[in-house]
């Protein structure tokens, strides 16, 4: 079997299915590898047609994407609103 990093063992994409919580379908952890989600792509390679990836790099993909989408969450609630203009331009009587 190939070593992908140093001492990280192979998984199958259905391998990396079953290990998660919620038991995904194969289909979703390949989007995982080839689009991501919040930004965040799983680590993973092809070899005699078959996609790998390491149990590490999905432990990798898990923390990353849920920083992302934790920063994703502050990001939102620090963005400033702007006001609304009135239709005439002219600020309103109950702002002055």
């Amino acid at each position: 079997m190939l070593e992908w990093r140093d001492g990280e063992e192979p998984l199958t994409m259905a391998q990396v299915a079953k290990l998660h919580p919620r038991g995904v379908s194969v289909g979703t952890v390949r989007r995982w590898a080839r689009i991501g989600i919040a930004g965040v792509i799983l680590e993973s390679w092809t070899e005699g047609g078959e996609r790998f990836t390491t149990r590490e790099a999905y432990q990798r993909f898990v923390v990353q994407q849920n920083h992302a989408k934790r920063q994703a969450k502050v990001d939102n609630l620090c963005r400033v609103r702007p006001t609304r203009p009135t239709s005439t331009g002219l600020p309103r009587e109950d702002e002055e």
